[in-house]
């Protein structure tokens, strides 16, 4: 017997005996589907000397299932011009098809079936070893990344939260295919998966079609879930309250950050709606003060993410080594006065619509629609329609995004990283606000 919901105008759910979820987003006029399968598991999930194991086995499942090999694999969305991509990141992992509605079939027998039955052989954990470790190399030649990463630990100390998803290269180091197959076994299951689709999909057509591919695969999973004693907190105070790091690079890559709300917190709406208002864009106050008047860089901007329990609001800028100390001073006074004013009714107008046109633009193909329910669903346990983000930003007021704004940016709480040709005894904490 299934248990069944009606969550919103266009989306439905279903849950399957054994918990596995099914969630979709019925869009007729579309004439493809994106479909989707979202494992509550990622790398907060990871003891720490095992970091990236989600990536790890992100990447092997597309190398075979008892079924299909690799190449099978890619030739059977390639067959039909669909894509198909997957992706870890600290909260969740998921793997995704889009294809034409007729091809929906298809998609649910590849998708479940690299979900179910992979192989996970020591062989392919070792070639992927090897591509693991040079997209890791790729990382570090990212400036922007490198920072992120290192404001991360300034924000979050050595809590998972801080890790980076795709790990070190110390801990892809450490991983051998037993890890792999254990943590397989411990979060793959599926009362911790939601399959969803978007599109011109039939709701019921989706779930007997998903049972189906349980079934034939015999897929229960095993009792378990995240080890409490092998997994790190998410977030831990302490360290210190700027991070420098030297590399030889051109420019120096500048954050500012506070840790910000959650996902379930009511305030969230107010939080990113702050964050577009502040340093969102070109006539963002953060981009004229910066850039325009004072030419101190050439990319400059804010933006605000969440959580499980946290989240993150950062201000960032590239800009050359000796203008450092005033590029970090420039932001301290526009923080001190976002803090102590808050936004004009002009900037707020404008954050609020320009937040919620680039999110209608944005949900214009099906992988958004998709991803949309279906992360909201797993993190607030809502499966938000456009209807209801677009009420969640209109409702924001002036009050609200003053409060946030006075109580994320309070003094003392900003941390700051700057990555780049710097000294690293320099007195960055002098300037800050």
């Amino acid at each position: 017997m299934v248990e069944e919901s009606e969550l919103a105008a266009t989306i439905r759910e279903t849950t399957l005996p054994g918990g596995l979820r099914v969630i979709t987003e019925t869009v007729p006029s579309m004439s493809s589907v994106a479909l989707g399968a979202f494992v509550d598991a990622g790398s907060c999930d990871e003891p720490a000397a095992l970091g990236g194991l989600s990536h790890f086995l992100e990447h092997l499942l597309f190398k075979g299932t008892q079924r299909r090999g690799a190449l099978e694999v890619a030739r059977t969305i390639d067959a039909v011009g669909g894509d198909s991509n997957a992706q870890a990141s600290k909260e969740l992992t998921f793997f995704h098809v889009r294809v034409r509605d007729t091809e929906l079939p298809l998609a649910v027998d590849l998708l479940l079936d690299l979900l179910t039955c992979p192989r996970l052989d020591a062989d392919d954990v070792e070639a992927e070893r090897r591509v693991i470790l040079g997209e890791l190399a790729m990382q570090e030649d990212d400036p922007g990344n490198v920072v992120r990463t290192l404001l991360g630990r300034t924000l979050f100390g050595d809590g998972s939260l801080a890790r980076p998803a795709v790990g070190t290269r110390e801990s892809v180091l450490a991983i051998d295919a037993d890890d792999v197959r254990d943590f397989y076994h411990r979060h793959y299951r599926p009362d911790r998966v939601l399959i969803a689709a978007a599109g011109n999909v039939r709701h019921d057509e989706l779930v007997e079609l998903v049972a189906a591919a349980v079934a034939r695969a015999g897929w229960q999973g095993t009792a378990g879930g995240a080890d409490a004693a092998a997994v790190d907190a998410r977030m831990r105070d302490g360290g210190p309250r700027v991070r420098v790091l030297q590399r030889p690079w051109e420019q120096a890559h500048v954050t500012l950050g506070v840790r910000g709300l959650g996902h379930t917190d009511p305030r969230r709406y107010a939080m990113t709606v702050l964050g577009t208002a502040f340093g969102g864009g070109l006539s963002s106050r953060l981009f004229q003060e910066v850039r325009e008047k004072r030419g101190l860089a050439y990319a400059v901007g804010s933006y605000a993410m969440s959580y499980r329990e946290t989240g993150t609001f950062v201000l960032f800028a590239g800009c050359a080594p000796a203008k450092v100390d005033d590029l970090l001073a420039c932001l301290g006074e526009q923080v001190v006065d976002l803090r102590a004013r808050g936004l004009t009714d002009d900037e707020l107008d404008r954050g609020k619509r320009q937040l919620a046109g680039k999110f209608v633009l944005g949900q214009e193909d099906t992988y958004s629609r998709m991803t949309r329910i279906a992360s909201s669903r797993l993190f607030t346990g809502v499966a938000e329609s456009v209807s209801d983000v677009l009420d969640g930003i209109a409702a924001v007021r002036a009050e609200d995004v003053d409060a946030v704004a006075a109580e994320l940016w309070d003094v003392g709480r900003s941390r700051f990283a700057v990555a780049g040709p710097m000294d690293p005894d320099h007195d960055f904490a002098a300037v800050l606000p």
